[in-house]
Formats: C-alpha cells, structure tokens, sequence
C-alpha cells in the first residue's frame, strides 16, 4: 500500500514518512533511514518531523551507526526539546557508544 502512495505521490515528503514507519516496524532499518532522510529534508510539518528525526535516529542506532544516530538525536533534542522520547533514544545510544555518564544528564 505505501509503496504504491509513494509512487503516485512521489514528491510528498509525508508519504516517504509512513512507507520508511512501515519498513521501521517490519525490521527493515536499511530501506527505512534513506527514506527518513529525504522525507525530513523535503520538508515534513514539525510534528512529523520531530517523530522522523526520532525514528532516523533510531534506525541508525539499530544497524550500529551509532555516531550517527547520536548526531541525528542530539540535533533533535536541541530542536523538539519537548519530545522526551527523543532525550531517551539520545541515552541509549549514548550507553551503546560507553558514554554512560553522558547518557544520565
């Protein structure tokens, strides 16, 4: 279904973003993030961003670009500083890069 909505809407930044959830939630990490990516960058509204930047984040934390996924969560955290969620995932990675003592700030 969200691989078709993507075709026949190919420049809707919020279609990418429900087909990368879609790959998110079956495991599919590598086919999600690039779709976060260009979702975020093509301009999603700040809700949905927040979420995306949350989810890229997440992604990048589960295929072990932690570096990465710390970038992404920290330059989220500074922007959506009411999204816990996105303060947490940022621990986690932290932890899973031995910054533990960062991670409890």
């Amino acid at each position: 279904y969200f691989l078709d909505v993507v075709k026949n809407h190919p420049n809707s930044s919020r279609a990418k973003f429900e087909l990368a959830n879609a790959y998110d939630f079956i495991g599919q990490e590598e086919k999600a993030i690039p779709l976060y990516e260009d979702a975020i960058s093509t301009g999603l509204n700040s809700e949905y961003e927040a979420y995306a930047l949350l989810q890229l984040g997440s992604s990048l934390r589960n295929v072990g670009r932690i570096d990465d996924a710390i970038s992404v969560l920290s330059n989220a955290e500074n922007r959506y500083p009411e999204f816990p969620s996105i303060t947490m995932f940022l621990s986690m990675a932290m932890c899973d890069k031995g910054r533990d003592s960062d991670a409890l700030k």
